[in-house]
């Protein structure tokens, strides 16, 4: 089963094993694979059950059933080659069950044709929102794996998974135990199986790490990214154990379903932007850059390249194009540029780029006019703070040569900051920290 960290795919399959084991008579056996980034990281599941004991966890290389839970990792990781001859394949997808065929990687169609694979597929994000669960789609995806699997019949696995819930979720309320039954009882309807083509129709896998990076990155980083951490040798290791930094810029993810839309201009649904900088300051992870760029360097742009008049409340700022750019790749759907700091000052929409399957490209569109940042007057605050308390903390690299600031400023800040006013007094008098006899200096 691949999941992603904090989706409840673990935790769905442990509730499993435990049904299996206690009403029925085979052996079993729960192996969890993880990868370093925790939530959000790639995370797949060793469900193991039979009639001999088991004496040993090791993965599982040859799979009656494979479950594949997060759209994202599709055009990441080789599900299938692992996948015994008439195994059984599930998809949770939100393409059609008639166009899943097409939105498949070649490599996963020519392994389906020649290993007889049955394909099933569930938007399982659908009936999750349906009924209130959100993204958690880890009882859909168990309940379809019963259906599946037939280790139990259907209907007596959905009891069991209801006691599950219960026994579960019941701490947190008899709201959410409710939305769960709920999401189990509308599973099944929205379970198809997927007609299978007999040509190769399919998109090629692209690389996981860019053309243009190191040798390192595509030897070693590349190959973990690709989830072949395994087959990575010891020679090629760095020898002191050290890895070289920046090299996360190299690593696309793509988790995100759904990722920010800009809008430059007042629309039916949202205010224009006012280019105040701020969904990129709160983007946690750079994935929205706001860029500069002359009108005579747009010139021969694409039509899905959007700009706008740079603001006039900067003088440098005159007959300039000011751009928004959302790195698609990067972006995980965390909506926090949606909702704040200042939702109603707008631009900042969620809404559906393309299919949850589509090949994404694996940088921001960049052009050649957009290169330099915006000093936004959000960001110019932003170090005038920092600035503040850098000299109210003395942290400064010349402390003793600074002009400190304005009494007031200083003592407004020393007071959130929860410093004495008379510490406050000596440093407006002195430029730097004094202390009594006898006692330590303040620090941060």
């Amino acid at each position: 089963f691949y999941g992603l960290g904090s989706d409840g795919t673990v935790g769905a399959n442990k509730d499993a094993i435990k049904i299996i084991g206690k009403h029925t008579d085979l052996y079993v056996q729960g192996y969890f694979e993880y990868d370093s980034k925790k939530s959000g990281s790639s995370t797949i599941s060793h469900l193991r059950f039979g009639p001999k004991p088991i004496h040993s966890t090791y993965f599982i290389h040859s799979a009656n059933f494979i479950a594949l839970h997060q759209p994202s990792l599709l055009n990441i990781l080789d599900f299938l080659k692992n996948a015994a001859p008439g195994a059984t394949f599930l998809m949770n997808t939100a393409v059609a069950p008639e166009k899943v065929w097409d939105s498949m990687p070649a490599r996963m169609q020519q392994q389906i044709l020649d290993k007889h694979i049955t394909v099933y597929c569930i938007d399982a994000f659908k009936v999750a929102k349906a009924t209130g669960m959100g993204g958690r789609i880890n009882m859909i995806m168990q309940t379809c794996f019963f259906k599946l699997s037939g280790v139990i019949p259907a209907d007596e696995a959905i009891g069991y998974i209801k006691e599950a819930i219960k026994k579960t979720y019941g701490k947190k309320g008899e709201e959410v135990v409710a939305k769960n039954i709920q999401a189990v009882d509308a599973t099944l309807e929205n379970l198809h199986t997927v007609p299978l083509g007999t040509t190769i129709t399919g998109h090629e896998i692209p690389a996981c790490v860019h053309g243009d990076a190191p040798a390192f990155v595509k030897d070693v980083l590349g190959k973990i990214i690709a989830g072949n951490g395994n087959d990575v040798k010891v020679s090629e290791m760095p020898v002191d154990g050290t890895f070289p930094s920046g090299t996360t810029q190299y690593e696309k993810r793509d988790l995100a379903l759904m990722i920010p839309v800009w809008e430059p201009e007042k629309t039916e649904t949202s205010k224009a932007c006012i280019q105040c900088g701020k969904c990129t300051m709160v983007c946690p992870h750079a994935a929205i850059r706001a860029q500069m760029a002359d009108p005579a360097d747009l010139e021969g742009a694409p039509e899905s390249f959007r700009s706008a008049d740079a603001s006039k409340m900067h003088k440098n700022w005159q007959g300039k194009k000011f751009i928004i750019q959302v790195s698609a790749s990067d972006c995980t759907g965390c909506t926090l540029c949606s909702r704040g700091p200042v939702p109603q000052a707008a631009g900042r929409q969620l809404g559906v780029l393309r299919e949850a399957a589509r090949p994404r490209p694996q940088a921001h569109q960049q052009h050649r006019g957009a290169r330099r940042p915006v000093p936004a007057p959000a960001v110019r605050v932003l170090r005038r703070l920092l600035r503040l308390r850098r000299d109210a903390l003395h942290q400064g690299p010349h402390p003793a040569l600074r002009q400190p600031p304005r009494r007031g400023q200083r003592h407004g800040l020393l007071l959130h900051l929860r410093r004495q006013p008379a510490h406050h007094a000596l440093v407006a008098r002195q430029g730097r920290p004094r202390t009594r006899l006898g006692q330590q200096p303040l620090r941060g």
